[in-house]
């Protein structure tokens, strides 16, 4: 047994370094992320024909001397104090929350047989925790949509009217704090109930396998969700999986794609919960906020626009100055 721990032990030590990168710029603006995106941007240039040079379609300039784009720039770089939330809560939080929940409902001398837990249960206790981590990322986002108080901070990440790599970290600081609290609460507790009612232990190894396979599958072309390159994977897959162009619709300005497509890696709760918009072939989407008249309106053109500005709505919204039916009509 002490053979086990010190592998656990070392395993452990060993990724969490991974994982504070993959949390972060780093893991975002890596090289093989950005490869890998690039790569399927091309693959879907030479196979969809939309015209023109390759590197043009991918990196078109109006998109790029866009006056979106330049606030983009300069919020994404102050938010880089911000992005240690991600790593934190991975490694901290969510353990910790999972950690106290399978404690309060098992024998802890009896958590050191996890380790004897065989590949078959692994593999399937992992596929439980991911579905839990995602399912938990989902309701946190919907929630930002539904609760007018918190809505703004997330606003600050829907006003951008051009998409790119850097519209990832196009957002408020609060909303980050209270989307890790929130996710790692949610995640943690979820991942303990599996934990401790379906297998009653389990090596720390598997918490770790299920954060790796997460972010292994936003390699796959994280980057063209916040873009103009409208992939998808078809009628059937997306009604498993969130596509780059499902999340294009969830930043339109179209009335018939507000509240949808919620979810990070599966469109499954997006299915089972009502929410799923899948557009037709050629369907038109631009992004931004609108007001009443479907005028697109720029709240938070700069850095301090974004960064003052949602705590004064907030305010709004206690003083009972500004309600559903206020953010609705900005993204009319």
């Amino acid at each position: 047994m002490q053979t086990g721990v010190s592998m656990l032990d070392w395993l452990t030590s060993a990724t969490e370094g991974l994982i504070t990168f993959l949390s972060g710029y780093g893991f975002i603006y890596s090289p093989l992320y950005l490869l890998t995106s690039l790569a399927i941007a091309a693959l879907y240039w030479a196979v969809a024909k939309p015209g023109g040079r390759m590197l043009g379609y991918i990196f078109p300039k109006d998109v790029y001397s866009h006056p979106s784009h330049k606030a983009d720039i300069s919020i994404a770089s102050f938010n880089v104090v911000f992005v240690g939330l991600g790593g934190f809560s991975f490694i901290v939080l969510t353990p910790l929350f999972a950690g106290n929940v399978v404690l309060l409902l098992t024998d802890p001398a009896g958590l050191s047989d996890g380790a004897e837990l065989t590949l078959g249960w692994g593999i399937a206790l992992v596929t439980l925790l991911v579905l839990a981590e995602d399912l938990a990322r989902y309701l946190v986002h919907r929630a930002h949509h539904m609760i007018p108080l918190i809505w703004p901070f997330h606003a600050v990440h829907h006003s951008a009217e051009v998409m790119t790599p850097l519209t990832f970290f196009r957002a408020h600081p609060a909303y980050y704090l209270f989307q890790r609290i929130l996710i790692s609460l949610l995640t943690g507790t979820a991942q303990g109930l599996i934990v401790a009612i379906a297998f009653g232990r389990a090596p720390g190894w598997v918490f770790f396998a299920a954060v790796i396979v997460s972010r292994t599958y936003m390699a796959l072309g994280v980057h063209l969700r916040h873009s103009h390159i409208p992939l998808g994977y078809g009628k059937f897959l997306e009604r498993i999986l969130i596509s780059p162009r499902l999340h294009q619709v969830h930043h339109s300005v179209e009335r018939r794609h507000f509240d949808r497509n919620f979810g990070e890696i599966f469109a499954l709760w997006d299915w089972m919960f009502g929410t799923l918009y899948i557009p037709e072939k050629g369907e038109r989407i631009r992004f931004g906020l609108t007001d009443g008249e479907g005028r697109v309106i720029r709240p938070y053109p700069n850095l301090r626009e974004a960064m003052v500005k949602p705590f004064a709505e907030s305010v709004q919204v206690l003083r009972g100055e500004k309600d559903r039916d206020d953010r609705e009509a900005e993204r009319v």
